[in-house]
C-alpha cells in the first residue's frame, strides 16, 4: 500500500501540469482519460500476474501513478460539464460508481471462489481493458469527426463563451475605471 501511495503522490505532482497543457492546446480530455484507465487496469493486472516481489512493487507503483491520474482526469471531465447539468451529472456518476463497485465486489468474490486469483484477475482486468479499448476507439472517432465538422452546438457555445469573456472584460474595465486604477486612455494609474 505504501508503494501505491508513493505512486499517487508522484502523480499528484505531474497530472495537473499535463491537464493544463491539454487544456491550453484545446485537446479533448476523454481519450487521455480512457488511455490512463487502460494503463491502470494493465498495471493492476500486472500486480496479480507477476510472481517476483520487485516486479510486483513496480506494477504497484505504476498502478498508483495511473490510478491517481485517471481519477484527476475523471473529476476534471465531470467539472467541465455545463453548469446547468453539472450537479446532475456528478450525482449520477457517483451513484453509478458506487453501484458498479458493489456489484463488482459481488462478482469478483463469486469468480474468485470458483476460479482463483489468476483467472479472476485475467477475466476482470482483460474484460475492462477490452471495454475501455472499445470506448477509446469510439471517442477517437468522435473527436476526429468533430474536428472535421464541429457541431453547431459547439460553435454556439464558443460564441457564448466569447461573448461572456467580452462582457467580463468590459465589467472589469468599468470596475478599474471607477476605482481609478486605469485611466480612459488605457494606461495604469498607480
Amino acid at each position: 500500500m505504501a508503494v501505491w501511495g508513493v505512486g499517487r503522490l508522484v502523480s499528484a505532482a505531474m497530472t495537473p501540469r499535463m491537464l493544463e497543457r491539454l487544456e491550453s492546446r484545446h485537446q479533448p480530455l476523454e481519450p487521455y482519460f480512457i488511455a490512463l484507465l487502460i494503463l491502470t487496469f494493465a498495471c493492476f493486472l500486472g500486480v496479480f500476474e507477476v510472481r517476483g516481489m520487485p516486479g510486483m512493487l513496480g506494477f504497484v507503483l505504476l498502478a498508483g501513478i495511473f490510478d491517481a491520474a485517471t481519477e484527476t482526469a475523471y473529476y476534471s471531465l465531470l467539472q467541465s460539464t455545463p453548469a446547468a447539468s453539472r450537479d446532475r451529472v456528478i450525482g449520477i456518476s457517483y451513484v453509478a460508481e458506487r453501484t458498479g463497485l458493489g456489484l463488482g465486489m459481488l462478482a469478483v468474490g463469486f469468480v474468485f471462489s470458483c476460479l482463483g486469483t489468476d483467472v479472476m484477475a485475467l477475466l476482470f482486468y482483460c474484460g475492462s481493458i477490452a471495454l475501455a479499448g472499445l470506448a477509446f476507439v469510439g471517442v477517437k472517432r468522435r473527436v476526429v469527426r468533430v474536428r472535421r465538422d464541429p457541431p453547431e452546438a459547439d460553435r454556439a457555445r464558443q460564441r457564448c463563451n466569447d461573448s461572456w469573456r467580452r462582457r467580463q472584460d468590459d465589467a472589469d474595465t468599468r470596475r478599474l475605471l471607477s476605482e481609478g486604477l486605469v485611466v480612459e486612455g488605457g494606461g495604469a494609474n498607480f
